[in-house]
This record gives C-alpha cells, structure tokens and sequence, in this order.
C-alpha cells in the first residue's frame, strides 16, 4: 500500500514540477480572448515592495494570470462549478453570491440603428473610471449647499421594506441575488466634483434663459441589494447623488428619482438580468422632473402599454446584459436567471411623433447624416436585448419632432438610461433633441460644441440624466466637459 501511495504521491510532484518549470520557460499572454481582458504581466521587485507586502501581491496575480493552460483549464472549471448547489431560494430565502467582472455593462451603452455598438473603454490613466475597482471611501469634505433645488432623501437606516439578503460572498463588483443581477457602484469624490463641475458649465454656457436639470438615478443594487452594500460607505448611492447634488450651482435644478422609486420597488421598475431600468422605472423618474419642472406628469393608466417582441423570432422574454456577465462565472446563478428572464413592458407616446437621427453637426450649424427610420417606441425590436424599442438605441444626435404645438425645445444629454425616460417628455415638448456624449469629442469622433447645436434647435430646458457610473467614470465626465467646452483632464 505504502508503494502505492508513494507512486502517487511522486506522480503529482512530477506534475507540479512540471508545470512550474513550463511557467518559467512559457510566454507570458497579454490578455484572455475567453475573458476579453488584459492579464497581469511579471511585477518588478523592488524592496519598497516587497516589505511593504505590494510585490507579494502582485507575484500573486501574475501567477493566478499567467498559470500554464489557463484559458483551456477555466471552461473545465466552470463545467464543474455546475457541480455546486445555487438555490435562488437560499438558506435565507435569498441566496446571494457577488462575481467578480473586470468590464461592465458599463458606460451604459445601448447599441444605436447602424451604430458601432462598442463601449468606450474605461481611462487607462484613472482606475476610478472603471466601475469594477473598488474605491476607498476617503473622508468626505461637506462642500456646502449651492443652490440645488431639491435633493435624494437619504434611505432610512432600517426600512422594513428592504429585504436583506445574508448569504453573500464578496468577490468584487457584480451582485447576483436570487434570480436579479446588479452592478455595485464604487463612489470616488474626484470625479464626482469633476461630474459637477461639467454640469455647472453646461448650465453656465446655455445661459440663463435656459433651465438646467440633472437628473441622476440609482440602479437596482440601491432597491435590491444586501443593506451592507445599500449603506456602505463607497456604496451607498443616495450618499454619492447627495453629494454630487450638492456640488452643483444654483443655476442646476436637481431631481429626486430616488424617493419616487423607492416608493414602486414592490413593482417591475429594474430588469433582474439587465443593467437597465424598465420603462415603468423610468416613468417614475419622470414624474420627478415634472415635480421639478412644474409640469403636470402625464397618468400612467394614460398610455398604450404592451411587452415588446423580437422581430424575428416573435420571443417576449430576453436575458439581459448582466446575465452574459454571470454565465460566464455561476452556471446556476446563471440557470435561476434563465427560469425567469425579462419581459420589456412598453408605453406609447399619448402624441404623434416623429423621429429622426444624425451623426453630427457640421459647420455652418448643418446636422448631418440623416436618417429617418427611427421610431420613438417601438413594438419590435431586431435587437437580442429588446431595450432597443426607445428610440432606437444611443444615436449621436437624435430630434423628436411631436404634436404638442408649444414651441418648446428640450435638449437632453444622457447614456442609454435616458433612453426609455425620454419618450415621456414628448407629452410637454414640440421638439425633444437627444445627444449622446459618448459619441463626440474624442480623437477619432465629430466635434460638438452644446451652444452650437442649440443655435440650430433652440432649447427652453435642458435635462442631463445618467445612471450612477457616470458621476464616478471619468471618461463621461470628459465627454460632458467638452460639450461645455472644457477641455478633457486625463
């Protein structure tokens, strides 16, 4: 027996030695194609590093990367990982597990019609703007109240309504929770003093015959999320509204989406597979800015409402951006998803509309690159996700033309969460011009100039409405502070 034991004991030495020794003559891959992600390269030592327990650190990620046959072991991994109970059900009744992603559903991209659908990268130079590294909470300075309108109501520090899932296992920034996927937001005060310092430009620059509104939601993970994160420190995303709310001048009037919503989390306000919220969400936040706005929200019993379907195969149901995250980590996080995907619950405009789409404005104030097959909500949707019904996804600039008859121009600046909100606006607006920042002022993108195109459209109000990555991506805030015409920080 003792032989035994020795052969297999000598065996697994031999492998071990094995791939040690191929670790050290191997080459070192510079990303993961089944990850879609840069790999951790060799770290340099130094003795600052290695005493300060750094160097040890990042050996340690370079070896989990670099590990020989990685990509061809990690689908095995996965195949065995089936293996394992996930019970959306839980020994609590709400088993919660968190996956670690390195992209995210992220800049809140949301294709286009003949659009390039690919996100912009996070900045290389500034980690805060990727959503998936977790920031540390520093001491927040309080920088006085400037004028701001009206301000998120802090969530209570114990609300019955609040579910508090206890069988979480942190690994870093997505939140699986039953059969829902959730992003969890990492505040950074940098670039939230950077966000509102684009949006008091903006304000400054439309002048001051032109209302300015900001608008900023939180995603489900505020609702839906276990209460350490929904009260954390660098997590709490009605603390991170507050403060970049209260950065802002009085000449911005700010929106609480959230006391609306938390009133409707018992309703189907957030996709469980998606990082979208649905159109009834976005209903909610509507009925905010008309508070804000004094304009009288149109009832919701008001508007034509059905589920969406895809054009080709007719399917009501979809799983989300968030799912294909999930799949790839939790085969039955995954699984409990697939048992309950998302339905996209619709509702009409109560106006005629008619929508039309550009790629940009030229000189000489000429928005070009026309094009008319856009439908302010549709029923039907080519596109795998559905969400693509609202105005047919992030186009560059897009003008709504309705029935309303007032004259009245709204200019809205948004990701794709704006997209299913701003079909509502079309009950209080003759005109609704829709930019996307994403798509200007980079290198290899047109230029805009926001006063620009408003000598084109005309604006009475302007609304800037995003998800919370965006106060904390520098690369939006980039975006907002050239449409300002500031110049991009790095």
């Amino acid at each position: 027996m003792k032989k035994y034991y020795a052969f297999f004991l000598g065996v697994v030495f031999l492998c071990l030695l094995s791939f040690g020794l191929y670790s050290f003559v191997d080459k070192d891959d510079d990303i993961s194609q089944a990850e879609n992600r840069g790999l951790a390269q060799k770290p340099e030592f130094t003795l600052a590093k290695f005493f300060d327990g750094t160097y040890m650190q990042e050996l340690d990620t370079y070896y989990t990367d670099q590990f020989p046959l990685r990509d061809r072991l990690m689908p095995m991994n996965a195949s065995m990982n089936k293996f394992y109970l996930f019970s959306p059900g839980g020994s609590s009744g709400n088993a919660t597990i968190i996956i670690e992603t390195t992209g995210n559903a992220g800049q809140g991209g949301m294709g286009g019609l003949g659009q390039d659908t690919q996100q912009p990268s996070p900045d290389p130079d500034d980690p805060s703007s990727d959503p998936g590294v977790t920031m540390q909470d520093p001491e927040i300075q309080d920088p006085g109240q400037t004028g701001t309108t009206t301000e998120p109501t802090p969530e209570p520090e114990k609300d019955p309504e609040f579910e508090n899932p206890t069988d979480a296992q942190t690994v870093n920034s997505m939140l699986v929770s039953g059969d829902r996927a959730m992003e969890i937001v990492y505040r950074n005060d940098d670039v939230m003093a950077l966000y509102a310092e684009a949006v008091n430009e903006l304000a400054k620059v439309v002048g001051p015959g032109v209302n300015t509104y900001s608008l900023l939601t939180p995603n489900s993970t505020q609702f839906y999320g276990p209460a350490d994160i929904r009260e954390g420190g660098s997590t709490n995303q009605c603390t991170m509204i507050t403060d970049v709310y209260k950065m802002m001048d009085s000449s911005v009037t700010t929106v609480d989406a959230y006391a609306k919503l938390v009133k409707h989390m018992d309703e189907y306000i957030y996709f469980r597979t998606d990082h979208h919220w649905t159109q009834r969400g976005a209903y909610y936040a509507y009925t905010a800015f008309c508070e804000a706005a004094d304009l009288d929200p149109v009832p919701l019993d008001q508007f034509e409402t059905g589920y969406a379907s895809h054009t080709d195969t007719g399917a009501t149901t979809f799983l989300g951006t968030l799912y294909n995250n999930v799949a790839g980590s939790s085969a039955q996080a995954a699984a409990a998803m697939e048992a309950n995907p998302d339905q996209l619950e619709y509702f009409m405009p109560v106006v005629g509309t008619d929508a039309t789409a550009y790629t940009s404005l030229e000189a000489g104030g000429v928005l070009y690159g026309a094009y008319n097959g856009v439908t302010t909500v549709a029923k039907q949707s080519w596109d795998k996700y559905l969400y693509m019904v609202f105005i047919g996804g992030d186009q560059p600039i897009e003008i709504i033309e309705t029935d309303v008859g007032n004259d009245k121009v709204v200019i809205v600046l948004k990701e794709s969460y704006g997209n299913s909100f701003v079909p509502f606006l079309t009950s209080h607006y003759s005109k609704v011009v829709i930019v996307d920042p994403r798509k200007f002022n980079t290198s290899s993108s047109p230029k805009l100039y926001l006063p620009d195109l408003i000598a084109v459209t005309g604006c009475d109000d302007l609304i800037v409405i995003n998800y919370p990555f965006m106060p904390v991506n520098k690369y939006y805030c980039n975006r907002l502070r050239t449409l300002a015409g500031l110049t991009a920080l790095g």
